[in-house]
């Protein structure tokens, strides 16, 4: 049996977060390298493997003994086995065949606890990426070679926490209502992949896929292409985009809002502003446009000077037309701005807020072993808004004593009216009540809140 494979069996086996460090710490000084290149193999979003359904061996009616026996199968060999898996040399009956034939080879362990968990991109032992790169940076040396590339895209920031930022040369856009889908374009390899903002692969959009890799061929260089990608409610493409079986996505299409060279976004930061990577992406339209029949798409933005009254005034009639269109609001960007992998006051995103007077109806628990164990999870809430029945879980907008004081007063809270602030309405699965998109607790407003 392979000594990660005694490891992970110990993560498994501890609880709390400290002492899996001290499994991981000392893993890394006595040069378990192959344990720290499993987390990045099974952590890193790029590397895919592209096999759905792993086998399982049945370990009933084996011995201890038996289970741990080595296998004909090496840590080398599964290497081996990935790299081709991930490359794409390995694919459909092919691949199926090459690892049901590893899990056979395999130490009975082995494979159940280390190598089938690393193919499903899931280790199963309690320990995030987080985790691991925190213990690689403290024991540094060789062990830095292991660091898992953490996925990260630029995030907007709210215009009313930074109002002094709302100033100067600005591109404005729409803020879609969609799904946040980055593109990898990578030449070397001849591939197209779409990953969410957390850096999972979405592979439900097969005709977005295709016209990209169309533009690839004409492409010069590896790209990431930012956009959202939307439908024709929101609702209907959450149901499609999360689906596995009988997916109909037919009917999204992609919104380009950016463009950087690949090498650059895994890096963390582009070279170029806004204003000149936009140029790029409105240059290229014509020949988005031509392959994919308006499928993909680039988002126009206005440009403006806030320091300007004119400016000021283009903007908000900009983010009322928007709001009237439909959208969830509008997009403020520095043009000079380079793309930043992380959250950046240089994105702000001005939106609507709405609020309703709806009463308590329930108060759910926290989830066990979860942060909110033991005290409150969410509050039910249900009334009426824009003349349309709500029902709707409330689950932010809390304080750590709320969440206990409400939770151990849940009985006398049950029938109290409380402001709740949304963006929008949406209807429910049972199609008789609407529920509240993105709700925030306020305060109370019935006369129980003197108790509060």
């Amino acid at each position: 049996m392979l000594r990660a494979t005694k490891y992970i069996q110990k993560l498994k086996q501890t609880s709390g977060s400290n002492e899996k460090k001290v499994i991981l710490r000392k893993a890394a000084v006595e040069g378990c390298f192959e344990l720290f290149e499993a987390f990045k193999l099974a952590y890193d979003s790029r590397r895919v493997f592209g096999i759905k359904k792993l086998p399982l061996i049945d370990e009933a009616g084996f011995t201890d003994q038996e289970l741990q026996e080595d296998g004909k199968f090496s840590w080398i060999d599964f290497c081996q086995l990935a790299e081709k898996l991930a490359s794409r040399e390995l694919t459909g009956n092919a691949a199926r065949d090459a690892v049901m034939e590893a899990a056979e080879k395999s130490c009975i362990v082995d494979w159940n606890s280390f190598y089938r968990n690393i193919l499903a991109k899931d280790m199963r032992c309690g320990v995030t990426e987080t985790t691991v790169n925190k213990v690689l940076i403290e024991v540094g040396g060789d062990c830095l070679k292991y660091l898992i590339p953490v996925w990260s895209v630029q995030l907007a920031d709210d215009s009313k926490k930074h109002p002094k930022k709302m100033k100067g040369k600005k591109a404005i856009d729409p803020k879609l209502d969609g799904i946040r889908i980055t593109a990898i374009l990578d030449k070397d390899n001849d591939t197209v992949e779409l990953y969410t903002r957390n850096g999972i692969r979405n592979e439900n959009f097969p005709h977005i896929e295709k016209y990209l890799k169309e533009f690839l061929s004409q492409s010069p260089l590896s790209l990431m292409i930012d956009g959202e990608m939307v439908s024709a409610t929101f609702q209907e493409l959450m149901t499609q985009a999360n689906r596995k079986y009988d997916v109909d996505t037919s009917a999204a299409y992609y919104a380009m809002f950016d463009i950087v060279p690949m090498g650059e976004f895994f890096n963390g930061k582009s070279i170029m502003g806004l204003r000149d990577r936009h140029e790029i992406l409105a240059d290229l339209e014509p020949t988005f446009t031509q392959i994919s029949n308006g499928a993909l798409s680039v988002v126009s933005k206005l440009y403006v000077d806030l320091d300007t009254d004119e400016g000021v005034e283009k903007m908000t009639e900009f983010y009322n037309e928007m709001v009237a269109l439909g959208y969830e609001g509008i997009m403020v960007k520095d043009v000079d701005a380079v793309y930043e992998c992380k959250r950046s006051q240089s994105w702000l995103k001005w939106k609507p807020s709405e609020s309703a007077d709806l009463q308590i109806i329930d108060i759910e628990p926290g989830k066990e072993g979860k942060k909110r164990d033991g005290v409150m999870g969410n509050l039910v809430v249900s009334g009426e808004f824009d003349g349309k029945p709500i029902k709707s879980n409330v689950g932010t907008g809390f304080t750590d004593e709320m969440l206990k004081d409400f939770w151990d007063r849940r009985g006398e809270l049950i029938g109290e009216i409380v402001e709740i602030e949304f963006d929008m309405i949406t209807k429910n699965k049972d199609g008789d009540t609407w529920s509240l998109r993105f709700p925030r607790f306020k305060r109370f407003r019935s006369l129980g809140q003197g108790k509060i």
